[in-house]
């Protein structure tokens, strides 16, 4: 399965895993290691989502964190999935 995922990410230009998942689909620790190893794959940008700390992002030009910020409330899980969709959206009007 981690060589299925990783086939998928490498054709992609955005991937968005969690550290978490960067470990276990390709064994490395750092958000930089795990950013580095899908930038050397061909895709051209990466965010590392870190949880409640942030996120750290990079691309072949730039890189840095990015500070989470405190919610209140959340209703319910499906916001989680909107809110990838809304970044991708943002990422894709810059094009």
């Amino acid at each position: 399965m981690k060589e299925t995922l990783n086939k998928i990410a490498f054709q992609r230009d955005i991937v968005l895993p969690s550290i978490g998942e960067g470990r276990q689909l390709i064994g490395k620790e750092t958000p930089e290691e795990i950013a580095d190893y899908y930038l050397e794959h061909s895709s051209k940008t990466i965010i590392i989502k870190l949880g409640a700390s942030g996120a750290y992002y990079k691309t072949k030009e730039n890189n840095g964190y990015v500070k989470g910020f405190k919610v209140n409330e959340v209703v319910d899980t499906v916001k989680k999935y909107k809110s990838s969709k809304n970044l991708s959206k943002n990422i894709l009007k810059r094009f």
